[in-house]
């Protein structure tokens, strides 16, 4: 009963951290595409830092044309990960806090199983 135990809680613990660890790179995942839209309209041209020099007006316009198209491609893919992942994120830390924390079980051995242990 006791090699069942163990087994079986050090599965729900890997099962719960393996939930964790998705959670998190979901959300890390939405965090990048927020952070990478952004980037993208910060290389904008007359953004700061950005200003073109000596530069041909429609490559700056090209360049800008591409910079806006990333930044809302990022904007759309932090969207759909918010639209299709949230509900489930939600949901499994909800489940998460429904799973016990279980704590090392204490057996106090029997004098047979005293003998063989330290017979071993």
């Amino acid at each position: 009963v006791r090699v069942e135990y163990c087994k079986s809680k050090a599965r729900r613990d890997r099962w719960k951290e393996e939930v964790q660890l998705l959670c998190e790179e979901l959300r890390r995942m939405m965090e990048y595409s927020l952070w990478r839209s952004k980037w993208w309209l910060a290389k904008r041209a007359g953004e700061e830092g950005m200003v073109p020099r000596d530069r041909d007006p429609d490559l700056v316009e090209g360049l800008d044309a591409y910079a806006s198209q990333q930044a809302s491609f990022m904007m759309e893919k932090h969207s759909l990960l918010a639209k299709n992942w949230m509900p489930l994120m939600d949901h499994a830390k909800k489940v998460l806090e429904r799973v016990p924390d279980i704590g090392t079980l204490d057996f106090e051995l029997q004098d047979e199983e005293r003998r063989v242990d330290e017979d071993m």
